[in-house]
């Protein structure tokens, strides 16, 4: 299965040394925490560089009347402002950031460190934060969005992604976050009917691998009300899912959604897996075997039909698992009764 985070990872390292795809392929076998690591250590490296004479300049700038401070920005330029700002006193840089117009703002904002100017992006009237955040995704930065996440409060957040309904570039914003858990309490304010919506974006748009590496990510209230509005979604939405499953080999994300979700939604999608390729359904048992999920694979089974269910016991068979393995884990789940059909005929195979 591709490892979404270390994709993610891979672009923003990119991002940051401007590098083509192809230079940093060789990096794609690393694991997600050591590219992070290795990109902050780059990126602090880079702002480090100089930091001197930023420091310098940022006190010299105390010196100049706030009218002529700002129009010294614009001979600046706005990645030599974002290094000065990170030395200067956050109220006055905060003071100077609300007199800049829009567009230069939002220059600036992909040139900052978020981590060395937290104060002074928390300073920001939320006006100001949203029209910045529109601004850049009328130029489809979500990386420079999602870097800016983690420093928002949780209610300037809020406010921002309710400003966004371009529900498609919430998710690219997600899939770039680096803190999920921050993520986790923006989303409590979003209402069923925009998850809706963001599922929905996902087959129209081909966007499950964003929703799927979010829910990874999720605290198991979020991903209970996210895979519930999923499961709610009809026939169409499903097999779209199940296509990019087929596409991506995301079974282990699938399984961990459909167990999140209530058994009330299960059989749907289930049972529509069921009618799918034997060579996706084949992938499905390899994946319990390999990722040792067979209990979340079984209650999947459980959800289907009798005859699927014996199916799917013929497809398990070419695997070659052990049947009494499976039913004493079908016990110990409670799930004896509903897997009969699966197991007699596992057995029998």
């Amino acid at each position: 299965m591709q490892d979404f985070d270390t994709q993610a990872e891979l672009i923003k390292l990119g991002r940051l040394l401007n590098a083509a795809e192809q230079d940093i392929a060789f990096l794609a076998e690393a694991r997600a925490q050591d590219l992070r690591l290795l990109r902050k250590a780059m990126s602090h490296s880079l702002f480090n560089q100089g930091r001197k004479v930023f420091h310098k300049m940022a006190m010299g700038a105390k010196l100049l009347p706030h009218k002529l401070l700002v129009r010294t920005t614009a001979i600046y330029g706005p990645v030599l402002c974002a290094r000065v700002a990170s030395e200067m006193d956050p109220e006055r840089a905060i003071a100077l950031a609300v007199s800049l117009e829009t567009e230069f703002l939002a220059d600036v904002s992909i040139a900052l460190d978020p981590e060395s100017t937290r104060d002074i992006i928390r300073g920001i009237p939320v006006e100001q934060v949203i029209a910045v955040a529109h601004q850049l995704l009328a130029r489809d930065d979500h990386i420079t969005m999602a870097r800016f996440v983690d420093s928002l409060s949780d209610e300037v957040l809020s406010q921002t992604l309710d400003s966004i309904d371009d529900d498609a570039a919430l998710l690219h914003i997600g899939f770039f976050v680096e803190d999920k858990e921050h993520l986790n309490k923006a989303i409590v304010h979003v209402s069923d009917e925009r998850l809706a919506g963001m599922v929905q974006v996902c087959e129209a748009q081909g966007l499950w691998a964003e929703i799927l590496s979010l829910m990874e990510h999720m605290d198991q209230p979020t991903r209970m009300r996210l895979a519930n509005v999923a499961g709610q979604q009809d026939e169409k939405i499903h097999l779209s899912l199940l296509k990019a499953i087929e596409a991506q080999d995301m079974w282990p994300l699938v399984l961990d959604m459909v167990d999140a979700m209530d058994e009330q939604y299960r059989p749907a999608i289930a049972n529509l897996a069921a009618e799918q390729d034997d060579a996706l359904l084949i992938r499905l048992f390899e994946v319990a075997k390999s990722y040792e999920m067979w209990p979340l694979v079984l209650k999947v089974l459980a959800a289907m039909s009798e005859q699927h269910q014996q199916h799917m016991a013929h497809l398990a068979h070419k695997v070659g698992e052990n049947p009494e393995q499976r039913r004493l884990l079908a016990k110990k789940l409670g799930l004896l009764d509903a897997l009969n059909p699966f197991l007699e005929t596992y057995e029998e195979a």
